[in-house]
């Protein structure tokens, strides 16, 4: 499976002009599908398609568990860039139609207006042992080693999420960096590892979707190497997540519930 194509580029250094080659990420549509409905079109990298649909479904709502799950698979074949999600009881879960979580966040209604719609579907996050402020460093680094291809391209985003011990459960790349954490959120509910999920870490900034997928998953602390926006800081409040910006190098800065960080 390609995931990079070499592009001809022109590049200018220092008033001289140059040619030659770059990689580029290959971007390509994925349509998921839940019980034969068309459910979303998803701009993605390939790889992972099983998981980013798997943990779609979870973090929209449309599941609330593995065993929901009857089936997740290709639409034919991997070349078709579509999966077919097939539930257990649909009728006992939220209809396609019902998926309104994500698109509400640019609806034009407001910002404590969503966060109570997600009363029914998130629970605030339990009090957990004390997480060192090193622990989120050493994690960072990781996830910036592990992103090959953002080396060769500088075009994805990366999400990784870890146990309290910080041992790796999952990691991921994707050209969105929803894509990315939802491909990390389906990998642990599909194998069974969700309940160890405490620590994810994305090398973008926090946005209120990506607060919300945190959230759903039940991790809790959420860091980033940029800034949150003010509907992720009032989420995370709500829900009891810490939720960590511009985690670079050994500096770091704790908008929400910081006391789960060791001084």
């Amino acid at each position: 499976m390609k995931i990079t194509k070499d592009v001809a580029v022109s590049t200018w250094s220092r008033g001289e002009k140059a040619n030659s080659q770059r990689k580029v990420v290959i971007e390509e549509p994925l349509e998921v599908y839940v019980d034969e409905i068309f459910a979303v079109t998803l701009m993605r990298t390939p790889g992972d398609e099983l998981n980013l649909a798997s943990g779609f479904c979870f973090t929209e709502g449309l599941v609330n568990c593995r065993s929901d799950f009857a089936s997740v698979g290709y639409c034919r074949d991997i070349e078709s860039n579509r999966v077919n999600v097939i539930r257990y009881n649909p009728e006992k879960l939220p209809s396609v139609s019902e998926r309104t979580i994500s698109s509400r966040s640019s609806c034009g209604i407001c910002g404590s207006k969503i966060i109570d719609d997600l009363e029914s579907m998130l629970s605030e996050i339990p009090t957990i042992e004390l997480i060192g402020p090193d622990q989120l460093v050493l994690l960072m680094n990781n996830l910036k080693d592990s992103q090959e291809i953002f080396k060769d391209t500088g075009c994805t985003h990366g999400a990784m999420i870890a146990s309290i011990d910080s041992s790796v459960l999952t990691f991921a790349e994707d050209v969105g960096r929803h894509n990315a954490l939802d491909k990390c959120i389906g990998s642990i509910l599909m194998t069974g590892k969700l309940d160890s999920a405490t620590i994810a870490l994305v090398s973008s900034r926090l946005g209120f979707e990506t607060v919300e997928k945190a959230v759903r998953a039940g991790v809790c602390v959420l860091a980033g190497v940029s800034a949150p926006t003010s509907m992720a800081v009032d989420l995370a409040h709500r829900f009891n997540l810490t939720l960590v910006g511009f985690l670079r190098g050994e500096n770091m800065t704790i908008y929400t519930h910081p006391q789960r960080i060791e001084s």
